[in-house]
């Protein structure tokens, strides 16, 4: 199916106004974990738009869970969880599935399973691997098959060698139930991993924080259902900025979580955009490119530059007049999207893990046509031929539809219509 972005006239000079949404990387992880809690658990700020997340829900039902939504509610109930009915096919279609082998660990149970997809950014799941193993799980790799066996449950040290989200995530799953103490670290301690670790406290589960990346997990018996509420996409939030930035708008955010994105924040002020945050709302006023600076980040593991806000900051950096240079450290496939912005009119050479951006106003274009490699890298395309105020044909739009909820509203605050013409 292509989709289409077709430019109209804005409404007036007034600023966007936006609702920033639950966080994806909030939700699919708790929705895992829910497998593991008796009785009902509700989830609110829920983003249901979310491909990933309709996803996700169609896997949990078809293997027995019950799944209810109302509005950005979401309960659930897997009193009737049937591992051996996870469909594979779904499995393939979300990075987070890899975490039925967190739950399986727990829940003592076997599983088949296919290797997980999502976004194609050579992602490894050795890691994962490598923890569950030395929790005592035994794990056989065969012709794109995951078989999974959860041994028997023990206490166990492991360090991760890279703080992976996935893994930390993983690996706190597979050791909430039970009579044994694990102890990790070097884990992840992104926002959403905190987030997690907080949830499960209040289902129940012992887990304790000794470190700025070490934590202790002492199994129980049961972990009971509970009310919580999603925290705001970080990742969202500020990419709904550098849009407004990009077409020289201001913006009002609501539902933000300032701590989560200051950062991000600090480099746009640096550059030379005028934000300022209140708890829980962000302004954007107006600044014209002509007035930022380049710059140089490095994309690391939180509390570093989140990796996922290199591709949209790439693209913020064609359209500002002189060099920047962006870095990445976690992922070796991450500038993948960087031949098709190139393709449209930007300047961008990448060595390794470097990106030399060699920015400058975006030039007007009647028609793009864009590729979307993955959730990011796809909008940092469409983000840069609005900002050339072209149409944009977009292949591949069922990418950035995984990693941002309603994204036409977006787009239409930004003068554009979208448009699906069919196969």
């Amino acid at each position: 199916m292509l989709t289409q972005l077709r430019k109209s006239e804005l409404n007036g000079p007034a600023p966007v106004v936006l609702t920033v949404p639950g966080a994806k990387n909030g939700l699919l992880p708790h929705l895992y974990a829910a497998l593991l809690m008796e009785g009902q658990t509700v989830f609110h700020n829920v983003p249901n738009q979310l491909l990933d997340s309709r996803t996700t829900v169609a896997l949990l039902r078809g293997a027995g869970v019950s799944v209810d939504f109302l509005g950005d509610r979401l309960s659930l109930v897997s009193d009737k969880y049937d591992v051996g009915a996870i469909s594979h096919e779904l499995v393939q279609k979300t990075r987070y599935s890899t975490l039925l082998l967190g739950v399986s660990k727990a829940r003592e149970q076997c599983v088949d399973m296919p290797t997980p997809g999502g976004c194609k950014l050579n992602r490894s799941v050795d890691i994962h691997i490598d923890g569950l193993r030395a929790l005592g799980a035994t794990i056989v790799e065969e012709a794109g098959l995951i078989r999974f066996k959860p041994g028997k449950r023990s206490g166990a040290r492991f360090t991760l060698r890279s703080p992976s989200v996935g893994a930390t995530l993983n690996l706190i799953l597979a050791s909430v139930l039970g009579e044994s103490e694990v102890e990790l670290a070097n884990i992840a301690i992104e926002p959403e991993i905190v987030d997690f670790v907080s949830m499960l406290r209040s289902a129940g589960a012992r887990i304790d924080w000794t470190g700025e990346r070490r934590l202790v997990v002492n199994g129980v018996s049961a972990l009971s259902g509970i009310e919580w509420r999603i925290i705001p996409d970080r990742i969202v939030a500020v990419t709904y900025v550098i849009a407004a930035a990009m077409n020289e708008r201001g913006i009002l955010l609501r539902g933000i979580e300032p701590a989560h994105i200051a950062l991000p924040l600090a480099v746009l002020r640096d550059i030379g955009l005028d934000i300022h945050t209140t708890s829980t709302t962000l302004r954007l006023y107006p600044t014209s490119l002509g007035r930022l600076l380049p710059f140089v980040i490095e994309a690391r593991p939180y509390p570093g530059f989140p990796t996922d806000l290199q591709p949209i900051m790439t693209a913020l950096a064609a359209c500002i007049s002189g060099t920047s240079h962006i870095s990445e450290s976690v992922f070796d496939t991450r500038f993948q999207y960087v031949p098709y912005l190139n393709r449209i009119g930007s300047d961008i050479q990448v060595a390794d893990r470097l990106a030399t951006v060699n920015g400058k106003r975006p030039g007007r274009a009647e028609l793009h046509d864009v590729d979307c490699t993955d959730i990011r890298g796809g909008m940092s395309a469409v983000l840069f031929a609005m900002a050339g105020g072209a149409n944009v044909n977009i292949a591949g739009f069922q990418e950035i539809e995984r990693g941002y909820a309603q994204p036409q509203a977006l787009f239409e605050s930004f003068g554009y219509t979208l448009e699906r013409t069919g196969d």
